[in-house]
């Protein structure tokens, strides 16, 4: 997937230099650094498809097809703001990608969307609503339950005529979670509501139980307000981190061995 794929090699290089230091500090700082390390892997991958999102509905493309003087010249333009839809998807985690104007008819369309949609309502849609209401250049992201929607308005002569929405799957960001985590740890994103977006373990998105039973409210008031420390769930010890990522939260886990036993002068615990 491009975009991914270099997040994944640049968290790899930060994961990379980072060893030697993690090697010689504190096991809560390790996993404090891993929340840190993802929190800004995941604010990086949202800022750039947001960022690749304003830059094509910026594109003059627009502008030279509502200039058309005829239908026909306007139809000549199609294929080359088809290519511009087209260049978004797999980057950064973009699946679909669509055009509409201020009634809520499509422009144009591309990749994995519903077809069963003829039109937007331009008074329900938020995507419509955001956009619009978006600076140029700028784009937006809506987040409900586990979809994501980047949106960005298209300016001619001033006014937004036309909405970029598009849509960005969810597991892109586990896939930057899951990069270079040790079998011991997983790290999860959640939403502001506490429901889990991307888990880097397989599944788990869509809950709101981050460790164990324990949800994200559950874990800060375990932490006592810090935002690492140690947390017991079923009787097993973690090591927990918590990090913002925007309005998101990037949650570390780390498991802590059971403590060994010696039995040289009777049995006890030896760490």
């Amino acid at each position: 997937m491009r975009g991914v794929s270099i997040l994944l090699a640049h968290g790899a290089f930060l994961l990379a230099l980072n060893v030697g230091t993690q090697a010689r500090a504190a096991a809560a700082p390790c996993v404090d650094a891993l929340a840190v390390e993802k929190a800004a892997a995941v604010s990086l991958l949202k800022h750039r498809a947001e960022a690749q999102v304003a830059i094509a509905a910026s594109d003059r493309l627009f502008a030279v097809y509502l200039n058309a003087a005829s239908l026909a010249e306007g139809a000549r333009v199609m294929p080359r703001i088809q290519a511009v839809l087209n260049g978004l998807l797999d980057r950064y985690g973009i699946r679909e990608v669509l055009v509409a104007d201020r009634s809520g008819a499509f422009l144009t369309r591309a990749g994995n969307f519903d077809r069963t949609v003829a039109s937007l309502d331009p008074k329900a849609d938020a995507r419509l609503a955001a956009a619009f209401a978006a600076e140029a250049r700028r784009a937006t992201s809506l987040q409900k339950d586990l979809r994501l929607d980047i949106v960005a308005p298209s300016i001619v002569r001033g006014q937004p005529e036309f909405a970029l929405a598009a849509r960005q799957d969810l597991t892109s960001y586990r896939k930057v979670l899951s990069q270079g985590v040790a079998q011991n740890r997983f790290v999860v994103l959640a939403d502001a509501k506490g429901v889990v977006l991307a888990d880097s373990r397989h599944g788990g998105a869509g809950t709101t139980a981050i460790l164990a039973d324990l949800t994200l409210d559950a874990l800060r008031k375990a932490l006592r307000g810090a935002s690492a420390g140690e947390v017991t769930a079923r009787e097993l010890r973690y090591r927990v981190s918590i990090r913002p990522a925007g309005a998101w939260s990037v949650v570390a886990v780390e498991s802590i061995p059971a403590p060994r036993r010696c039995y040289a002068e009777g049995a006890r615990l030896c760490g």
